[in-house]
């Protein structure tokens, strides 16, 4: 415990900043950060146990986010938010928890990896890498940053199961990987090749490779935990217009990283841009870059350490390679590679794997790591400030969704059934204005539309009509929405050049509910998910093999996990 607590204060000129007043709304999605919780929180409220729908996107019509959006990080604040704390403290807790689970985790990996003296320095020179920073404080990257911390801990569960493949280690491990899953898809995407590869190597090398079923059981565990999201995701994705996300400011060819920028000591609170000009940093850190690379000289210099130091340079080169325009006939050859939109991305790989050679440069300078820890701390500490600003009330209420696609157009999504871009919607005026919203009106017959709830993912009104009517939503038609009249389900169907729900109601008085609730293939995905948890808890109860013979306990790095 006294190392973790040294390890939390020393990386705590990063994670500080979050515990100010106010937030740093300025950052890229700091903005999304907050809203989308906002609408995560109504729909958990309105009775969906796993939010899928944002009642207030798309000007006021709706979007299937959460079936696209990775949930976990949202998942975490809204624990943090049904304890009374706001919108925004409850992200900064994510943002924090974040930081601790990434400094914690890559502590106990690089000290596993080479020893005693190596956890210190990897800890804090991964906290302190500048793009580690600007995931936070210039990008506001809430889903992305936690999946990015969570790397280590995967990397560090996969080899214990490799040592010792027993059911809790398994369960640590699958379950590690598919929180990474659930937290990010595209950090999931980019990394689950190095975590291969890094099981292949440690198998090898041990020659353990009977361990390779438990690694491979892991995996699968880790899917199955996992299918409530990933399942729909890939599914749905036809649902709808994915080409609006993948435009130009999404396409990886205006994306790319210009090699002096890895070295740039420059920050900025900017945007990447095509070209190389961006007003986002993109370096690697000097001190970083170069703890890795005499971690590399030095390492080769001892048999025992030569594989591991050239496998972990091997993943640092690749990553920064694909950052660089060089790489761009591997990113139109190789399939998936385009959804990941923004090359330096893989300057998380960068940072994870040359923080870990950092580790076996603190090893070796013994009590001379602490001027190394002093020099990254220092290099780092201005990139530690967030530009500070309060947060209107408003911007944690639902017409924060609208006052952005206001600023943002092209950020309002559209579905499958949409035939033009939502350009306007009688919903606006009502949101700015502070409205009881009407969601639902008379398309055709005479009567009346009295509205008497709107939920996170429901809509409730009282119908009288003279005679038959049409009536119309407000909310875009989705696969999952279900009408009620009475009590009973009637059809639905898309309306009009935006896809609305219209549905038929008879004549007389009615009470209508249109909900949105789970397909088929959403209700088996989580009940997937919640097998494969129950898998993992009962695995868990089973003692280990080597544990029962030797009657020894679990390390305390693995009691981490």
């Amino acid at each position: 415990m006294r190392n973790i607590a040294l390890v939390l204060l020393l990386t705590s000129f990063a994670w500080w900043p979050l515990l100010a007043p106010g937030y740093f709304l300025k950052a890229h999605d700091a903005r999304h950060t907050l809203f989308f919780l906002v609408e995560f929180d109504q729909a958990l409220k309105d009775g969906a146990w796993y939010p899928r729908w944002a009642i207030d996107q798309a000007v006021g019509y709706g979007y299937p986010l959460f079936i696209f959006y990775a949930p976990l990080a949202y998942f975490v604040a809204e624990a943090f938010h049904l304890t009374g704390l706001s919108i925004t403290w409850s992200v900064k807790l994510t943002f924090l928890l974040s930081f601790w689970l990434g400094a914690i985790g890559m502590y106990f990996l690089a000290r596993k990896l080479w020893g005693e003296g190596a956890g210190l320095v990897a800890s804090i020179l991964f906290t302190y890498a500048p793009y580690h920073i600007v995931d936070v404080y210039v990008r506001a990257a809430l889903a992305e940053f936690m999946a990015f911390c969570l790397m280590p801990v995967c990397l560090l569960a996969f080899l214990y199961l490799l040592e010792n493949p027993c059911p809790k280690a398994l369960v640590a491990a699958g379950f590690s990987l598919g929180t990474i899953i659930l937290s990010h898809q595209i950090t999931a995407l980019i990394f689950f090749p190095v975590l291969v590869a890094f099981v292949l190597y440690e198998a090898l090398r041990g020659k353990r490779l009977q361990a390779l079923i438990p690694s491979s059981l892991a995996v699968l565990l880790s899917l199955g935990f996992s299918a409530a999201y990933w399942v729909p995701a890939l599914a749905e994705r036809s649902f709808i217009v994915q080409e609006q996300w993948m435009m130009a400011k999404y396409d990886f060819r205006e994306q790319f990283v210009y090699i002096f920028q890895l070295f740039a000591p420059n920050w900025g609170y900017g945007f990447a841009v095509a070209g190389p000009e961006d007003g986002m940093p993109l370096q690697v850190g000097i001190i970083l870059l170069g703890s890795g690379i005499g971690a590399l000289m030095w390492g080769w210099t001892r048999k025992e350490w030569r594989g591991m130091v050239t496998f972990w340079a091997f993943v640092a080169l690749a990553s920064l390679f694909l950052t660089l325009p060089s790489s761009a006939l591997i990113w139109e050859k190789v399939p998936l590679l385009p959804l990941v939109q923004f090359p330096w991305r893989f300057l998380a790989l960068a940072v994870l794997s040359l923080s870990i050679l950092a580790g076996l440069l603190g090893k070796m300078l013994g009590e001379g790591k602490w001027v190394l820890l002093l020099l990254a701390l220092v290099a780092s500490f201005d990139y530690t400030l967030p530009q500070h600003t309060e947060v209107p009330r408003r911007m944690e209420e639902p017409v924060a969704v609208i006052d952005f696609e206001l600023d943002y157009p092209d950020m309002r999504g559209m579905t499958a059934w949409t035939k033009e871009f939502p350009r306007e919607s009688p919903l606006i005026e009502q949101y700015l204005k502070g409205e009881p919203l009407r969601k639902a009106e008379i398309l055709s017959g005479q009567g009346e539309v009295i509205p008497l709830r709107h939920g996170g993912r429901s809509e409730e009104v009282e119908v009288r009509a003279d005679g038959e009517i049409t009536l119309l939503f407000y909310t875009y038609y989705y696969p999952g929405w279900q009408a009620y009249v009475d009590g009973k389900p009637v059809p639905i169907r898309p309306e009009g050049k935006y896809g609305l729900i219209a549905l038929e109601v008879p004549a007389g008085r009615h009470r209508i509910l249109l909900r949105f609730e789970d397909t088929p293939l959403r209700f088996w995905s989580q009940i997937l998910s919640l097998i494969s948890l129950l898998i993992g808890i009962a695995l868990c109860a089973i003692p280990s093999c080597r544990q029962a013979k030797a009657n020894a306990a679990v390390s305390p790095e693995f009691r981490l996990l």
